[in-house]
Parts: structure tokens; C-alpha cells; sequence
């Protein structure tokens, strides 16, 4: 491995861990029936995330969004979080699917 893709693997790996770490700050249902019994116990709406696994619009969106600590606290205070993975998700009926 050549130095450059060396030193290139690390600051990619460094970028994933941040963002990983920023989002994690967030506590995401991933069951959508369960999301919306809690939103309904709790009085809260739902803040659904449809993503995938692989998408550079979502990791930009994780990355300089939802790492902000204001918003953070907001969503945890108003909102059940649910995530769906199109690819690892069944996502319901209704929600466009690209």
C-alpha cells in the first residue's frame, strides 16, 4: 500500500468514526410499528429518517445536521426518532421509495 492511500484510509476511517460518534448522540427506533406505540405513549411525533446504508447525502446530512447540540436536544425532547435503512428496513407502505 503507497503512503498516500495509507494516509488516505486513516483520514477516511477518522471521518466515519466522527460521524458515527455525532450520530450516535441520538437514540433511533428502527421498528416502525414500535415508533409509532411510543409516539402515541408519549404524546411526541415521529421524525422518520429514511436512508441507506451507502448514501453520501445522508452521511452529509448526519455530518453537518444532525451533530448540532441544540438540535440534538430538541429532537430528543420533542420527537420519537425512527431510522429506516432502505436497505436493511421494510419500509411501510406510502413513503416513497427511490
Amino acid at each position: 500500500m503507497h503512503k498516500s492511500s495509507f494516509v488516505g484510509a486513516i483520514l477516511l476511517s477518522l471521518t466515519l468514526l466522527i460521524s458515527t460518534l455525532s450520530a450516535t448522540e441520538l437514540e433511533w427506533e428502527h421498528d416502525y410499528n414500535k415508533a409509532l406505540q411510543r409516539a402515541k405513549k408519549e404524546n411526541k411525533p415521529v421524525y422518520l429518517f429514511i436512508g441507506a446504508d451507502v448514501c453520501h447525502h445522508c452521511e452529509r446530512f448526519k455530518r453537518e445536521t444532525l451533530s448540532d447540540k441544540k438540535l440534538i436536544e430538541r429532537m430528543k425532547k420533542e420527537y420519537i426518532l425512527l431510522y429506516m435503512s432502505r436497505d436493511r428496513h421494510k419500509i411501510p407502505d406510502g413513503y416513497v421509495k427511490f
